[in-house]
C-alpha cells in the first residue's frame, strides 16, 4: 500500500431471540486515503449478508477474478479461499448466519447454488435491503445500526424465530464440537443412518457434512494456532490431524497456501490495522 488507509472491524453478539439464527453482526469501515487493502480469507461454513452503505469493493476466489460485488449481497458457504479488496470508503454491515433458515425468509436459491459465489441482494424482492442501507448510513454510532439491524431481522424472521430443521440440528452439532467428530458417531447422535445424513444435510447446505466438519475443523485450529493457544504440534493432536503433512495438506485446501505464508499475510494484515 503507497499510503496508510484507516480500518475499523467490529462484531457484535444478536439479540437473543435471534441467537438460534444468527452468530453474530459486524461492522467494518475502511478509509483508503489512496491505498488499497488486500485481506486473504479462509474457507468458511457460514453464510451472511453484506450491506454497504459506502464503496463497493472487490472479490477474487475460484469464481471471481477482481469481481466488483454488488451493494448488498449474500454470501454463500466458501469452501476454498479468497480474497478481499478494500478501496475507496467501505461502510457495511454484516450477518453470519447460523442457520439456513433465512434462505426460506428472503426466498433465496439452494445454498448449493450459492456456493463460493455471491447472491445480489436486491434481485430478491422480499428484502427491502436498500431502505435498510439507506437508514444505516443515516446512523451515526455502531449501537443505533446493530438496534436497528437487530429489529429488521425480528421482523424478517417473524413466525420463523422459533422454527428448527433437522440439518441445522446436524450442523449445530458439528459447530458445538468444533469439527471434530466421525461421520457415523454424528449419524448415531442424530438417530439416523450415514445415507440419510448426507442426503438431509445436503439437501439443505449444499456441501457434505463431513466437507462442513472439515472446514470447521480447519478454521478453529488456525485461530488457534494465530492466537498462540496451541503449537503447530499440540494442534495435531488437539484437532485430530493424523500428522503435520495431512495438516498441510488442508492448509492448502482452505487457505491456497502454506502454514507459515498464511500466519505472515495476516500479521501484515494486523499491522496495517494497528499502524492506521
Amino acid at each position: 500500500m503507497s499510503e496508510k488507509g484507516t480500518f475499523r472491524y467490529q462484531k457484535y453478539l444478536p439479540a437473543p431471540a435471534l441467537s438460534s439464527h444468527i452468530s453474530w453482526f459486524y461492522t467494518l469501515e475502511y478509509t483508503a486515503n489512496g491505498a488499497v487493502m488486500n485481506l486473504p480469507a479462509l474457507a468458511n461454513p457460514a453464510c451472511a449478508l453484506v450491506i454497504n452503505y459506502g464503496d463497493r469493493y472487490h472479490l477474487s476466489n475460484m469464481h471471481y477474478r477482481q469481481e466488483q460485488l454488488p451493494a448488498h449481497f449474500f454470501s454463500g458457504i466458501s469452501t476454498g479461499p479468497y480474497h478481499i479488496q478494500l478501496s475507496g470508503t467501505v461502510k457495511s454491515v454484516g450477518v453470519i448466519f447460523k442457520s439456513s433458515i433465512f434462505r426460506d425468509v428472503f426466498g433465496l436459491p439452494s445454498l448449493e447454488e450459492l456456493s463460493d459465489r455471491r447472491a445480489d441482494a436486491s434481485l430478491f424482492s422480499t428484502v427491502p435491503i436498500h431502505d435498510l442501507a439507506d437508514q444505516l448510513a443515516e446512523l451515526s454510532t455502531d449501537y443505533e445500526k446493530i438496534v436497528l439491524i437487530n429489529r429488521f431481522f425480528m421482523q424478517a424472521f417473524g413466525s420463523r424465530l422459533h422454527t428448527t430443521d433437522v440439518a441445522d440440528r446436524i450442523a449445530g452439532t458439528i459447530l458445538n464440537v468444533r469439527g471434530r467428530i466421525a461421520m457415523d458417531e454424528l449419524a448415531a447422535r442424530h438417530y439416523m443412518s450415514g445415507r440419510h445424513l448426507r442426503r438431509i444435510f445436503g439437501d439443505r447446505y449444499g456441501i457434505s457434512p463431513k466437507m462442513y466438519a472439515r472446514i470447521k475443523r480447519f478454521g478453529y485450529t488456525y485461530y488457534s494456532i494465530q492466537q498462540g493457544q496451541h503449537s503447530w504440534r499440540n494442534s495435531l493432536d488437539e484437532n485430530g490431524y493424523y500428522d503435520q503433512a495431512h495438516l498441510i495438506k488442508e492448509f492448502q485446501a482452505f487457505s491456497g497456501t502454506t502454514p507459515r505464508a498464511l500466519l505472515q499475510a495476516w500479521r501484515q494484515v494486523q499491522q496495517t490495522m494497528t499502524d492506521a
